[in-house]
């Protein structure tokens, strides 16, 4: 790496390229043809999409099946997603029903979506091949409530989980006790012969079992009655290995590409800004999902972009070191931001810093101070990605 410093605008451009590469290698679509053709999964009679990737992972599937025929498939698809994150060309596709729900917090149409699904697939010919997609998001996203719980119930609860800081495992382990289709129970109904899985990891060693609460498990299916098969096509190691190749096409030296991102927010700003500051000039690539506790009327932001903040506060003055924290799926909490990019001179730009940090509204500072990353919706859904550059 050259010895001269590039302008910050040039570093800021350096680390979201460094990102995008990272997401542009797990997006939905090209994960999923990837797995289907490598496997040669036959065309299914049906097709379940759930999660924040679920589009793009039924656009995927649709285009190589369409590729695999001269005749428009004749397959039923029901997609689950988040609101707004579904593509128009998508709805024009025939036989396709489209649900669009709330995250984090679930609402009626969460309740909705997981009623009507389930008789999608509890309803399956006897001889029927299914293909699930999974993504991370599908917790909230689709839900189906045992009779003594309410909608109320439900977002209380989750709400309550979030507040507490609570690790995805945590979370999901708590969802699938309270769900009729979490945790396997989904596709034990199915009456089929066949399920293929395709999952998109959000969570630590993407773990089926975990991934969207279970929703795409076979945890609980008869192998003697249905033979079910799992693929995970995208995580977020992949996306890291993506994102050290881009850097080292660009000559920046790797210093670390690792999956430190799992603690309180507070505790890997700590060790993470720590670790820049004592270490060599080059790239550092992190990945994970760190924890945030809320306060009572939190204000606005999520992990990331809280993550980004506090290490900007351990990095203020630092005049070479760039970064950006962001979840690979577009989206960062309750906002349509999906993370921070910050330098040493953002917690200094504009006043209320501090106070941002204490009522948990560091997106607002971001968005005042020209900080906040906002990507979109991108159609894969592994965790989050930290690219820092310091020269």
């Amino acid at each position: 790496m050259q010895d001269n410093m590039q302008n910050p605008q040039t570093s800021r451009e350096t680390v979201t390229s460094i990102w995008q590469a990272g997401v542009d290698a797990v997006l939905g679509d090209k994960a999923v043809k990837k797995v289907l053709k490598q496997y040669n999964i036959p065309i299914p009679d049906g097709i379940i999409a759930i999660g924040k990737a679920s589009t793009s992972m039924f656009k995927g599937a649709h285009e190589y099946y369409c590729e695999q025929s001269s005749d428009q498939p004749a397959y039923a698809a029901t997609i689950v997603t988040k609101y707004h994150h579904c593509e128009d060309e998508i709805r024009n596709i025939p036989n396709v029903t489209i649900f669009e729900s709330s995250h984090p917090i679930p609402d009626q149409a969460s309740l909705d979506a997981g009623k009507a699904v389930f008789q999608i697939v509890s309803e399956m010919e006897d001889n029927s091949n299914l293909l699930v997609l999974v993504s991370g998001g599908a917790s909230a996203l689709i839900e189906m409530l045992h009779d003594d719980m309410t909608l109320e119930d439900l977002k209380n609860f989750t709400d309550g989980l979030m507040r507490t800081g609570a690790d995805i495992e945590t979370m999901n382990r708590q969802r699938i006790m309270r769900s009729r289709v979490k945790g396997g129970k989904l596709l034990e109904a199915f009456p089929g012969k066949t399920i293929n899985a395709i999952g998109i990891s959000d969570v630590p060693e993407g773990n089926f079992g975990i991934l969207g609460s279970g929703i795409g498990s076979g945890k609980r299916i008869n192998p003697e009655k249905t033979n079910y098969q799992q693929y995970l096509a995208a995580t977020n190691q992949i996306a890291r290995t993506a994102a050290e190749k881009k850097a080292t096409d660009l000559g920046l030296p790797i210093i670390e590409n690792s999956e430190p991102l799992y603690e309180d927010v507070n505790i890997v700003a700590k060790d993470l800004s720590q670790r820049l500051l004592d270490g060599p000039k080059g790239i550092y690539i992190w990945g994970g999902e760190p924890t945030v506790i809320l306060p009572e009327n939190p204000g606005s932001g999520g992990r990331n972009q809280a993550l980004g903040l506090l290490m900007a506060k351990h990095l203020a003055g630092e005049e070479n070191i760039t970064l950006i924290v962001a979840g690979t799926d577009g989206t960062d909490g309750p906002t349509e931001a999906a993370g921070a990019i910050i330098d040493g001179a953002t917690y200094q730009k504009i006043e209320g810093a501090d106070e941002a940090l204490e009522k948990a509204d560091s997106g607002t500072y971001l968005k005042n101070c020209g900080d906040l990353f906002v990507s979109g919706p991108t159609g894969t859904n592994v965790m989050d990605i930290m690219i820092a550059l310091k020269e």
